[in-house]
């Protein structure tokens, strides 16, 4: 969130040379690169001396799982169409802020936003004692669409975009959080339950997959979009 906040201002002082990118990149690459060291300096390694049970996964077991537990399927579509809406969205914001609201630092404001997401979260194990995983998921959506579709009416009014900017963030949070952990476990319970057959590798890694492959797709439709409607940066 820091990132997405701080982001938008240099782009709008920095961001207009080839010197001044670099100079961005060194800005965040440089200490969260060192952040990211210090974990093999203070973090000590376990080693563990007892001898594991590896799971043995061929294909066999591969083709078992995705056919006994349909619901692996619904849920790695709604991970697939929740980070290609995702990155779309973020890819298309910043020419948003350019070209409509008239100045990209203010889309820092937007981004202030996800501030918020964390201190929810906190909250969601109690909401989820009166309400079930599906029904939160459904909420989402619903706050999600709002928001979106409500983006058509914002212009330029900044305090309309912020008050979107949270529905949307309060609607893709529940697949981002759980699409790929609590709901991957579920399907993993429904699969042992069913089969007696615990697998968890082929569950966790079609949800991994689907997420990268929406992620791969949003980025690039936002390009094909642009190319498709000639945009040309030096002209705009």
């Amino acid at each position: 969130t820091l990132v997405a906040v701080a982001f938008p201002i240099l782009m709008q002082t920095m961001g207009t040379t080839r010197k001044g990118w670099s100079m961005m990149l060194l800005i965040f690459a440089l200490p969260f690169g060192l952040l990211g060291l210090l974990r093999f300096i203070f973090v000590p390694e376990i080693v563990k001396t007892e001898k594991e049970e590896t799971q043995k996964l061929d294909v066999q077991s591969f083709i078992r799982a995705l056919k006994s537990s349909p619901f692996i399927y619904l849920l790695s579509l709604a991970v697939l169409l929740n980070n290609v809406i995702s990155y779309f969205t973020t890819s298309v914001t910043a020419y948003y802020f350019q070209y409509v609201v008239g100045d990209l630092s203010m889309m820092s404001a937007v981004s202030m936003m996800g501030i918020v997401t964390p201190f929810i979260l906190l909250f969601v194990p109690m909401l989820l004692k009166k309400i079930t995983t599906q029904q939160l998921v459904v909420i989402g959506a619903l706050l999600g669409a709002i928001g979106s579709f409500s983006r058509w009416f914002a212009g330029g009014n900044l305090l309309f975009l912020m008050a979107t900017g949270l529905l949307v963030a309060l609607g893709t949070m529940p697949v981002s959080y759980y699409g790929t952990t609590v709901m991957v476990v579920s399907c993993m319970d429904y699969h042992e339950w069913k089969t007696g057959e615990r697998i968890e590798g082929v569950f966790s890694a079609l949800g991994n997959v689907t997420a990268k492959i929406g992620q791969a797709f949003g980025a690039a439709l936002v390009g094909g979009l642009m190319s498709m409607s000639h945009y040309d940066g030096i002209l705009a």
